[in-house]
């Protein structure tokens, strides 16, 4: 029979059951199926994994309630221990198998799963503990493992010890106000130094979640719990916090990166878009579309020059009016405007010789409504050659001047 009485039929046939012929098979798992159908009887399946979004977790049977489907979202799964802790993530199980009241074993695999309900109904006590609540709404209780905790604020670096801590609550990142047990009730708001804190959660091992994926810690926290021993996890499943299983990570030091790929390995960010990675990129925020160099800062190689003179030639308007645009629209852009010489002749004359070069694209863009704060005329003479010196065709790309974006 199919179908939402199957959750009221299997458990009442199991209560029967004991009172005639087969008590050893009554037992008290249940999986809910998407389908609607309901199997009870004992999942043999020993640990369960997860990868939440700040690392890996791996959770005996023994130590679970619940697992169930995300309502919203049904690639996640939300665990639930026998303490109360919650964690959630995608299940790496491919299945499960169930030893069913009929005394058969069935495998069913995770896609066919909605919930799984262990039987674990235990009284309660209460304990004191510190809990740690995350920003996509898991929370457990374990053990700060850092031995310091380190808050810079506008004044000094301070340093505490966990149990000098109340209260921890992240605002941003990295900023945060804390609470401390010190006689004078201080509260302390600052950025941590610290970018990863090392966490022992009861029933998991060692996770080390980057300070941007929690919400608060509360320390001296009661909580109820079916298990005072708050065992420890079985296996470390996640050493980097970068939510890509040790098993397949490729890249098992990615420390608090800001984005990894399937295999464990940093994405390089380019925010924008101009083909430097972030952490390479001494511009960012480079306007779309204008060439940059390998710093990430935009760079016009746009006006050349006749032999020994320093008049702008008109072919080269054009190009000026759209730089006069990007620095108008960008206000932020700060530049240097570069001039430059071939060899013919000394050191001192062409040094003269680029600066009259830049000074007369300064004055251009300035004309063009440019403010003069946002450029400066800086003259190279011949020490910065774009091509050879050893040909009329080099030697006149030589004689120019350069637009370059100062970090």
């Amino acid at each position: 029979m199919k179908g939402r009485y199957n959750f009221l039929i299997a458990p009442l046939a199991c209560f029967l059951l004991a009172f005639t012929f087969m008590p050893a098979y009554c037992l008290a798992d249940t999986v809910a199926l998407k389908n609607g159908d309901v199997l009870t009887g004992r999942v043999l399946t020993p640990a369960f994994e997860l990868s939440t979004p700040y690392g890996g977790i791996s959770v005996a049977a023994t130590r679970i309630r619940s697992i169930r489907m995300k309502q919203e979202d049904n690639s996640v799964f939300i665990l639930q221990t026998i303490n109360n802790d919650l964690f959630s993530g995608v299940l790496l199980e491919n299945g499960i198998d169930i030893t069913l009241n009929t005394g058969a074993t069935l495998p069913v695999t995770i896609d066919r799963v909605s919930a799984i309900v262990f039987d674990r109904d235990k009284p309660t006590a209460k304990i004191n503990t510190t809990v740690f609540f995350m920003k996509n709404k898991d929370r457990f209780s374990g053990k700060l493992l850092n031995k310091a905790l380190h808050i810079r604020t506008d004044h000094e670096l301070l340093g505490f010890k966990a149990s000098d801590f109340s209260l921890i609550i992240f605002n941003g990142n990295k900023k945060v106000s804390a609470n401390t047990l010190v006689s004078d009730k201080t509260s302390v708001v600052g950025i941590l130094m610290e970018n990863q804190l090392k966490i022992e959660p009861e029933s998991v091992s060692l996770i080390a979640p980057c300070v941007g994926y929690i919400e608060k810690i509360q320390f001296n926290a009661e909580k109820l719990v079916a298990d005072k021993s708050l065992a420890k996890g079985i296996k470390t499943f996640d050493s980097d916090g970068d939510g890509v299983p040790d098993t397949i990570d490729k890249c098992p030091e990615t420390i608090c990166i800001d984005q990894v790929d399937e295999k464990g390995c940093p994405i390089l960010m380019d925010s924008d878009k101009d083909g430097v990675p972030d952490k390479k990129d001494a511009c960012p925020g480079t306007p779309k579309g204008l060439t940059v160099d390998s710093n990430g800062c935009w760079v016009m190689y746009m006006t050349n020059f006749s032999f020994d003179r320093f008049k702008i030639q008109p072919k080269y308007f054009e190009g000026l009016d759209f730089a006069a645009g990007v620095m108008k629209s960008n206000p932020e852009i700060r530049a240097e405007i570069q001039g430059h010489t071939d060899n013919k002749g000394t050191t001192a004359y062409n040094h003269g010789l680029s600066i009259e070069r830049a000074r007369a694209v300064v004055a251009y863009l300035v004309k063009k409504g440019v403010p003069e704060k946002q450029i400066k005329a800086v003259g190279y003479g011949f020490d910065r050659p774009l091509q050879s010196n050893d040909t009329e065709e080099g030697r006149a790309q030589n004689r120019r001047v350069q637009i370059q974006q100062i970090p």
